[in-house]
């Protein structure tokens, strides 16, 4: 019971149970077939030179009522499964994706877009179909056994028994299948990661030694194309000894209810004809349900990760919309004895720190010490293992920090394809007097043209250049009229007059500044009254220290 609760959670939880039960009882309408059109060959195996009015409208019956019954049961049951895997994987890879960016401290860029493209879809083709097509085959399983049974017991059970020999192929190889998806898994994942390797660093390769890097791209892509066809090489193989030991299970138990004839059982030949067909109502969605349980154990492995990572999903802990705490604007950041630790032993000291929003600060310290990480604790996207992060708002009020209470910049500005405007209003109701504002006060507007509002932006901005992009990003923040702005490196690609540029822009902004810098101007920091912090290494800790 356990087990069967762990594969439809968290899969069927996104449907009302009403759907659920509507769509089994046209599953087990639709499961009818081969009992329909077994008992229509019966039927009309009874036919005569004289068929009388009785067995007419019996052939009637059966032909056309019911089996119009089972196929429009089958057409409403195809439609109401699709609806519902397109809800469930929806749902599943939004929580999915929520998760991946809001939990996990270090984004695997390759295995989320390697999950949600590749396995996401193995879940849909080789668990939610195969699913679905398990419960109707063992339905037809169950009517056409029942069915055989009411003809004839004896006869009946032997077509039965004889259909266990399709069990033994999935019984000794099922181990072996599970993993073989798993290696194919592994070596998906491989590829996908070396494809990303080769994309974001193609200058480099090409300049030092690009046919050494295609040849390790070229393995993976082959480890990973082997593994799969090892896979389905694998699922073949239990098909074909499936299919082998079938043809026994059919011949047999026609074979034997000849003899019983001969040997004066009441049985007719029309019975026998209809419990042939009725049989592969057993032996047939028998092997196919086996099947498919094959094919739902390749997906194992992916759904376990996929219930690793949404085990503990709470729909509130993604509700970064600061008005379910109070609309009203932040004005001081208060951090009380902050730490975060990580599991490499790795632990950042901030202390307590109080930021107003007023305030300006540069954070300094080398690569990788913790100081993107200390902007993520500010904002809320991770929380301290140590420490409390409160904001105080306009009344005074102590709320925790969400993403929307700031204005975010990164180190490579988020560009969308679209208008400028569309850039700058990303989906509020800013005005455009507004957004044409903030571009004059980062020296935008002369640089996009006579209708800089228009400008179109190329996914990425690529039809910008670093400093525009910053600037860009810096013009979002003003039209968001965030109290405080959190900027990441923003000048780290920059050359010294766009990262001049950047700067000026930046500061100007009457906003509370937490700045992340590798390089710096000291001569603006004091222009514009910054407070200098610098990460350091001491007793194995790493501190949060004011210059």
């Amino acid at each position: 019971m356990k087990k069967f609760k762990n594969l439809v959670n968290p899969y069927f939880s996104f449907v009302s149970k009403g759907y659920l039960i509507v769509l089994d009882v046209l599953l087990l309408i639709s499961s009818l077939e081969v009992v329909v059109n077994s008992q229509l060959m019966r039927l009309i195996s009874q036919i005569g030179n004289n068929p009388g009015w009785n067995l007419i409208l019996k052939i009637l019956f059966t032909g056309i009522i019911l089996a119009g019954a089972v196929y429009t049961a089958n057409y409403f049951s195809e439609r109401m499964k699709n609806r519902l895997i397109q809800k469930q994987m929806q749902e599943l890879k939004r929580r999915y994706i929520l998760t991946s960016i809001t939990k996990d401290n270090k984004l695997d860029n390759n295995q989320i877009n390697s999950t949600i493209l590749n396995e996401f879809k193995l879940l849909e083709t080789n668990f939610y179909q195969p699913f679905f097509n398990i419960l109707f085959n063992a339905a037809m399983t169950v009517f056409s056994t029942i069915y055989m049974l009411s003809l004839n017991f004896l006869l009946g059970l032997i077509f039965i028994t004889f259909s266990v020999l399709t069990v033994l192929p999935q019984m000794l190889m099922g181990k072996q299948i599970q993993a073989s998806s798993r290696n194919w898994s592994v070596a998906n994942e491989g590829f996908v990661s070396r494809l990303h390797e080769l994309l974001t660093g193609l200058t480099t390769i090409l300049s030092y030694n690009f046919p050494w890097f295609t040849g390790r791209v070229n393995q993976c892509l082959e480890k990973e194309e082997n593994s799969y066809r090892l896979m389905n090489n694998k699922m073949v193989q239990v098909q074909w000894l499936a299919w082998l030991l079938s043809m026994v299970s059919y011949v047999g138990p026609v074979l034997l209810g000849i003899l019983m004839i001969k040997t004066g059982s009441p049985i007719t030949g029309a019975d026998i004809v209809s419990m042939f067909l009725a049989s592969d109502g057993v032996v047939g969605p028998f092997r196919m349900m086996l099947q498919y349980l094959s094919t739902l154990r390749t997906t194992t492995e992916v759904r376990n990760k996929i219930n690793a990572k949404l085990k503990d999903f709470k729909e509130n802990d993604f509700n970064f919309d600061s008005t379910q705490q109070d609309k009203t604007e932040p004005k001081k950041i208060i951090l009380h004895e902050v730490n975060k630790s990580f599991s490499s032993n790795k632990e950042i000291n901030i202390g307590n720190l109080t930021i107003n929003k007023s305030d300006h600060l540069v954070i300094t310290g080398r690569s990788g010490i913790g100081k993107s990480t200390m902007l993520k604790l500010i904002s809320g996207l991770i929380s301290p293992t140590n420490g409390k992060i409160k904001i105080e708002n306009q009344k005074d009020k102590l709320i925790n920090p969400t993403p929307d209470m700031f204005a975010i910049i990164p180190q490579s500005p988020f560009i969308i394809e679209g208008t400028i405007l569309e850039n700058l209003q990303f989906g509020t109701e800013a005005s455009a007097e507004l957004c044409l504002r903030a571009l004059t006060q980062v020296n935008l507007t002369k640089e996009l043209g006579s209708n800089p509002l228009n400008y179109f932006c190329e996914s990425g901005g690529k039809n910008l250049s670093g400093g525009q992009q910053q600037r860009l990003a810096i013009a979002r923040a003003l039209v968001s009229k965030s109290n405080f702005i959190l900027a990441d490196e923003i000048t780290a690609a920059l050359d010294e007059k766009s990262s001049l540029a950047v700067w000026n822009a930046l500061y100007k902004l009457p906003a509370g500044i937490v700045e992340i810098a590798h390089h710096y101007n000291e001569e603006l920091l004091n222009k514009y009254h910054f407070v200098h912090y610098n990460f350091i290494e001491e007793d194995n800790k790493i501190l949060l220290k004011k210059v």
